[in-house]
């Protein structure tokens, strides 16, 4: 009879309570379970992805972890399952959710935070990736920076000389840009035209930069650009043309439009002063005349 009372209190739910102590006599008091070990860890239940989605009505707090997918171990919150994320490193680069599968202790000083960020990297060094799928398909080459979901994406190098330098801020940002180098995207959807430019720089949205060595401002919606301070370049400016002639600090081109000249009366031109510059040239709508200054006087030009 001992022996059957025995069996039934083994296969019975034990009510415990006060709290229940694995490895410790003198549980803490705010604990149910406390488990102490100085040479053994906790074993959570282990299963799929498909297995723990399969968990019908999971009690808020459920945890388990995962052994394919994104591995590690969730935690359902109520509402949903959540991947309790940690930090992997290898050498001195760093990971959240999880570090790239090919990535050695030779891919120095990279930090990769978001899902499929910098997951294709294996021997780059000094490259920052975050967002989900920054710089996801970078390799071996450095030095780049991408901030934005799917910001350089597609960056990937077949050479030491390819996929360096570059700066990418904004979601999409520099999708476009496989193998250029030394080039700036600023702005969600800025982008290359070309997968090879190098210095190149688009600021705004949809910007697009289509050569090297450019600038571009903003995408084709724009119409002003305003400024408040000085424009200087030490090359030639060209208006109406992308080429403006080597020998011309300005060229303008249009077979519309003409050039407006400052529209001043003789007298606003005259309190100009002593400091006007040899050269200046003005229309002077009270003698209705195209006039240059001398140096010494202002003269007709015709």
């Amino acid at each position: 009879m001992k022996y059957l009372v025995l069996l039934l209190a083994l296969t019975m739910p034990v009510l415990a309570w006060s709290q229940v102590g694995i490895g410790t006599s003198s549980p803490d008091a705010s604990a149910a379970l406390e488990l102490s070990a100085t040479d053994k860890g906790f074993l959570p239940p282990r299963m799929t992805a498909a297995q723990r989605t399969a968990i019908a009505t999971p009690a808020t707090g459920l945890m388990v972890y995962q052994t394919d997918g994104t591995l590690g171990l969730y935690a359902y919150n109520g509402s949903k399952w959540l991947h309790q994320a940690s930090w992997y490193s290898i050498g001195t680069s760093y990971f959240m959710p999880s570090i790239p599968a090919s990535a050695t202790t030779g891919a120095l000083l990279n930090l990769g935070i978001g899902s499929s960020a910098l997951n294709s990297v294996s021997t780059g060094d000094q490259n920052t990736a975050v967002g989900a799928q920054a710089l996801q398909s970078l390799t071996s080459t450095g030095n780049n920076t991408a901030v934005g979901y799917n910001s350089l994406f597609s960056t990937v190098s077949s050479s030491s000389l390819e996929a360096q330098f570059n700066t990418a801020i904004g979601r999409h940002s520099g999708m476009n840009n496989i193998m250029g180098s030394y080039n700036t995207f600023l702005g969600a959807g800025s982008d290359a035209s070309l997968t090879n430019l190098t210095n190149a720089t688009a600021i705004g949205y949809g910007a697009e930069a289509t050569a090297n060595n450019t600038i571009q401002l903003g995408n084709g919606s724009v119409t002003n650009v305003n400024t408040s301070g000085t424009i200087t370049t030490s090359g030639s400016v060209g208006i109406g043309t992308t080429s403006p002639n080597s020998a011309a600090s300005l060229e303008i081109v249009s077979t519309t439009k003409g050039l407006l000249l400052s529209r001043l009366t003789t007298v606003q031109r005259d309190a100009i002063g002593a400091s006007t510059p040899a050269g200046l040239l003005i229309f002077n709508t009270t003698d209705i005349k195209v006039q240059a200054y001398t140096g010494s006087a202002w003269v007709d030009l015709h």
